[in-house]
């Protein structure tokens, strides 16, 4: 449970940083795309703002719960994983998004990105996120690898 509550924590601070994450320049974009790097730079550098404070902050949460509810350490160290490999992908997905959806001329920042976009993005993370919890929440004690015989 405390592995849920860590990413749904994580997946909302994704979420906010990554659907905007090229909105957010607005008409200043323009410094950026002179700005001697490439589109692979630019993405790397997009999608780390967005997965970093992202991880950092599940993961402690997931150590302030793994102290209150006394949990083990094995399993304090596969709810990182989980949140890992859970959040990288829904970065990538609701940073393609936020691409897509980019508005460089918003005056209002509630417009920031176009609306088909941005709730695409939280449909499709939305559902990613699900599968990877039902993927990875299945407690690795519980895998039972039978012997010959």
């Amino acid at each position: 449970m405390s592995v849920a509550l860590s990413l749904f924590a994580g997946w909302s601070l994704m979420l906010n940083l990554a659907i905007g994450a090229f909105s957010r320049e607005g008409k200043n974009y323009w410094m950026i795309k002179t700005a001697p790097i490439g589109v692979t730079a630019l993405m790397t550098a997009k999608y780390l703002m967005v997965f970093i404070p992202s991880v950092i902050m599940d993961w402690l949460l997931m150590v302030f719960a793994t102290l209150i509810y006394h949990t083990s350490i094995i399993m304090l160290i596969y709810g990182m994983a989980v949140m890992v490999f859970s959040i990288a992908g829904s970065v990538g997905i609701n940073l393609a998004f936020g691409v897509i959806g980019a508005r460089l001329d918003w005056q209002d920042p509630r417009r920031m990105n176009s609306t088909a976009s941005g709730c695409l993005g939280t449909l499709f993370g939305f559902l990613y996120l699900g599968l990877s919890m039902l993927f990875f929440l299945r407690p690795p004690n519980s895998f039972h690898i039978s012997g010959p015989g």
